[in-house]
């Protein structure tokens, strides 16, 4: 039994065209071995070339200074982690968090991340309050944090210069989250409600 896993036409086909050309090697040999891996070599560096030259444009060796990155569109809505009650009803302006005065811009996440900042900064907290904003009504400038290594492409949001901050005019809704002291708050299922 031949330890290729090649199909039988074309083992067959494979020492038909060995015969022919006078490679008469036996199959164990190390300069068929040699044959076979430059062949295959050669193969892998075409099918390689055609896939960057026709689908990857931007990874080709020979135009590095034109690679294209791509960014996806803003998320339509941002939220506010909150570990105590906003007021109820909703005052037009809320005042800010002891991190956000301190760091001097308001600290929103996307909904992917979300619960991993939950879980990170939050996670002694039994009771979550989120703030769902629409991003068009936030005014200020919006800078989103990046972390290639870790994957996170427009992750949490930081929301600099605003006037009027977080209020009614923006808080489309209060969603409110539980969990027991066991979970994380990545297991919590209402994240799903954003």
């Amino acid at each position: 039994m031949p330890r290729t896993s090649f199909p039988t036409s074309f083992r067959w086909t494979h020492r038909r065209r060995r015969e022919i050309s006078g490679w008469n090697f036996p199959d164990g040999s190390p300069q068929l071995k040699e044959i076979r891996f430059g062949l295959s070599t050669r193969i892998n560096r075409r099918v390689t070339a055609t896939v960057n030259r026709d689908f990857l444009p931007w990874t080709s060796p020979d135009n590095n200074q034109d690679r294209q990155t791509f960014k996806m569109a803003p998320p339509t809505y941002l939220y506010k982690l909150m570990d105590t009650a906003p007021p109820s009803p909703m005052p037009e302006t809320l005042s800010l968090s002891d991190l956000d005065k301190h760091d001097g811009f308001i600290h929103l996440s996307n909904a992917e991340m979300a619960p991993k900042t939950s879980s990170m900064f939050l996670g002694h907290c039994n009771k979550l309050w989120i703030l769902k904003l629409q991003r068009s009504a936030l005014d200020g400038r919006i800078e989103y944090s990046t972390d290639p290594k870790a994957g996170v492409v427009d992750g949490c949001a930081h929301l600099h210069e605003s006037k009027t901050g977080l209020g009614s005019g923006n808080v489309e809704s209060v969603i409110e989250m539980e969990k027991t002291s066991e979970q994380d708050w990545t297991e919590v299922a209402e994240w799903s409600k954003l």
